[in-house]
């Protein structure tokens, strides 16, 4: 008489304390993203408020640090105002000029207008006569992925970063190595890189064993950050 073997699923590897912290480094990854949407202002020029502003799709903005009537030298100000749910800024350099006594207002292109001010620029496009315009001191703020946040979101987003990467340094990880991962979290698509090392660099909740994949080498992932930067970057 013979008996069949039993056949028995591969034992799942043992379970690192550095699996929690990613799960949970994803969850605080996740939430991030999700009210980045609300808090976050997208970079624009002081152009595409004035179409806003004559269309009729902005009402009220918010001018920053304006340089005054009476000041001499220069100053950046910015303009927020919002547009179809997302707020966006231009940032606008004043310099005064003595010889007209108004200044001369650039907003980062080619074309620059000699305002007597920011609100008076804004005042003068067709619809800017009813506009509500808020003047404000600056206040605290950082960038991230080009975009403006709080200091808040950057300080969270920059330890979800720091700790990504400690894990990175941890237990061999999945689907490529320690060096691959590095230079994905490293680059200029961080963004995209920590969330997807989060998400494929280790075992999930509902996984099992390590996939039976290659991993990629590190050099390689050099080589995909360099040429993705090469192409991408033009279009910035």
């Amino acid at each position: 008489m013979t008996t069949a073997a039993a056949t028995r699923e591969p034992a799942a590897p043992p379970l690192w304390s550095t699996d929690r912290w990613r799960w949970a480094l994803l969850a605080a990854t996740a939430l991030l993203l999700a009210v980045f949407p609300f808090v976050a202002t997208a970079p624009a020029a002081l152009g595409d408020l004035d179409d806003a502003v004559r269309d009729g799709s902005v009402t009220r903005v918010t001018v920053t640090d304006p340089l005054g009537p009476e000041a001499n030298g220069f100053a950046t100000a910015q303009v927020t105002w919002r547009e179809h749910g997302v707020a966006r800024a231009a940032e606008v350099r004043q310099v005064s000029d003595a010889t007209t006594g108004g200044t001369v207002l650039s907003d980062g292109t080619d074309r620059a207008t000699e305002v007597g001010s920011v609100v008076d620029h804004l005042r003068a496009v067709p619809g800017g006569e009813s506009l509500v315009v808020d003047v404000v001191d600056r206040h605290g703020g950082a960038s991230f992925a080009g975009w403006q946040v709080p200091t808040w979101f950057m300080t969270a987003a920059l330890v979800v970063w720091l700790l990504t990467l400690a894990l990175v340094a941890g237990p061999e990880p999945w689907r490529g190595t320690r060096w691959a991962w590095f230079w994905f979290v490293f680059s200029p698509f961080f963004f995209v890189a920590v969330p997807a090392f989060l998400l494929l660099g280790g075992r999930l909740p509902w996984g099992g064993t390590e996939p039976r994949v290659r991993r990629l080498t590190g050099g390689k992932a050099w080589i995909l950050v360099v040429l993705a930067t090469v192409v991408l970057d033009p279009l910035g």
